[in-house]
């Protein structure tokens, strides 16, 4: 998978984080991402809306918004890793805001 970010943005953070508590973050690449036209022609390629994080997954697919990807990133690693985000109730509205 490869993570189209900048060193600067808390989200492409927030991003990397969870990918590192659930043991995943060895299968991302992190690749400094351009939002400034015309640098940015691979990130609009990536996300019609030119913002970061994307994550690009091995089959293509392009995920973007940082929740969107930490939900994803959720769904990986070992299964006795913690899960980051609760499935239902209360706290995962809470964790969600958060």
């Amino acid at each position: 998978m490869k993570l189209l970010t900048s060193p600067t943005t808390p989200f492409g953070r927030k991003v990397r984080l969870a990918a590192a508590i659930k043991g995943v973050e060895n299968q991302i690449t992190v690749e400094k991402a351009d939002t400034n036209p015309p640098g940015n022609a691979e990130l609009v390629t990536n996300n019609p809306l030119g913002k970061i994080p994307v994550l690009v997954l091995d089959d293509g697919t392009r995920l973007f918004d940082s929740r969107v990807i930490c939900e994803y990133i959720d769904t990986l690693g070992a299964a006795d890793a913690p899960r980051l985000i609760p499935q239902t109730g209360p706290a995962r509205w809470t964790t969600l805001t958060q």
